[in-house]
């Protein structure tokens, strides 16, 4: 039984990583994995780690600190500019303000909408940021 468990949680871990963008980049992970937006020094390492990732990571950073409301990340992430605000993931069309207002984190749409995130782009299925929000709360 215990093995099963164990081997769960491995592969658990390992499809975070894939859904991360992270699988096989195992230094990568180990970089970008501890950051938290209450960690001290966070934003400082984030800073000095970012120009060494793949494109691809800092785009899934930017899409899981929009849904999980990490705003001092977020800012740090976007200022560097490797990627814009109005970046959008390939599989759905959507952007981090999407994502934001999907998880209903209000105080990432509103600094992503102060920062010049276009409130017009519409994801594969047609829904702007409102409609994603009103997706959120009803699935």
């Amino acid at each position: 039984f215990w093995f099963r468990r164990e081997a769960g949680a491995q592969v658990r871990r390992a499809n975070m990583m894939r859904v991360a963008g992270l699988a096989g980049r195992s230094a990568v992970a180990d970089t970008v994995k501890p950051f938290k937006d209450t960690d001290d020094g966070a934003v400082a390492k984030l800073e000095q780690s970012v120009d060494s990732l793949p494109i691809e990571s800092v785009e899934a950073l930017l899409f899981a600190y929009a849904a999980t409301g990490q705003k001092r990340l977020l800012e740090a992430l976007l200022k560097v500019n490797i990627v814009g605000v109005n970046t959008t993931r390939s599989k759905d069309g959507c952007s981090a303000l999407h994502v934001a207002a999907f998880k209903h984190q209000q105080e990432i749409v509103e600094m992503l909408l102060t920062m010049g995130a276009d409130p017009c782009i519409c994801n594969k299925w047609g829904e702007t940021y409102n409609q994603a929000a009103h997706a959120g709360s009803t699935g």
